[in-house]
């Protein structure tokens, strides 16, 4: 069973010509122009034309007639709230600048150790991402240690530094 046109009636048409008048924007002036459309033609067939399906035209023609020409208008969603608050985030920097955990143990972080950290000392689950973007705000750079080995005399190692610059 077909839609009924009950949605885009003659006094709608009417509105919509008149709104077209006053219309700078694009997108709604082409939001505009399908529904006036759908008023001479099949839904479907100026669906086609324009390139949206037939319930999009159905849409805009209902926005249009409770809100007007703001109803057509794109509407911004908004971001996301950050799960950190700036306390949480003080709290980081801090780990981050002496180099130890919630505990005060010493840590190499990276971002997975901060983000197992994260979620336990504040039972916040971050992504990998967002954490990133919040360290990067914080002009703070995630840098890579020096890789060693497993085999590495530390001790031989440090007689050598101390060797060496002495030799110069």
């Amino acid at each position: 069973m077909g839609r009924s046109k009950q949605t885009i009636s003659l006094a709608l048409i009417e509105k919509a010509q008149e709104g077209l008048k006053d219309i700078k924007d694009g997108h709604v002036s082409i939001k505009l122009k399908a529904i006036v459309s759908a008023g001479t033609y099949r839904v479907r067939d100026v669906a086609e034309i324009f390139q949206v399906s037939s319930v999009s035209i159905f849409q805009w023609a209902k926005l249009f007639n409770q809100y007007g020409v703001e109803g057509l208008k794109p509407h911004t969603k908004g971001h996301m709230r950050s799960k950190l608050t700036d306390e949480h985030k003080r709290q980081i920097l801090k780990w981050i600048e002496k180099s130890k955990n919630n505990k005060g143990e010493q840590i190499i972080w990276t971002i997975d150790k901060l983000r197992g950290e994260i979620k336990e000392v504040f039972n916040v689950e971050i992504g990998r991402t967002p954490l990133w973007k919040h360290l990067k705000k914080m002009d703070l750079v995630l840098r890579k240690p020096r890789p060693e080995h497993y085999k590495a005399n530390k001790s031989l190692q440090e007689a050598f530094k101390k060797n060496f610059k002495s030799s110069r």
